[in-house]
């Protein structure tokens, strides 16, 4: 599974269960209405470089 983060972008690659599960895990359980566009402005920083998070 692989997840890529860019500035404006997130992409899941994975098995469908897989990216339910990596789409449940990047909740905040504080703020469950946390919407994509809100997720990406906090994880990104200004570069618009592409982020390889993490190969599983």
């Amino acid at each position: 599974m692989k997840t890529y983060v860019s500035e404006t972008s997130l992409r899941i690659v994975g098995k469908s269960w897989q990216v339910r599960h990596r789409l449940r895990s990047m909740l905040d359980p504080n703020r469950p209405n946390l919407t994509v566009a809100e997720y990406l402005m906090k994880r990104t920083k200004a570069t618009g470089r592409v982020q390889k998070l993490d190969r599983s």
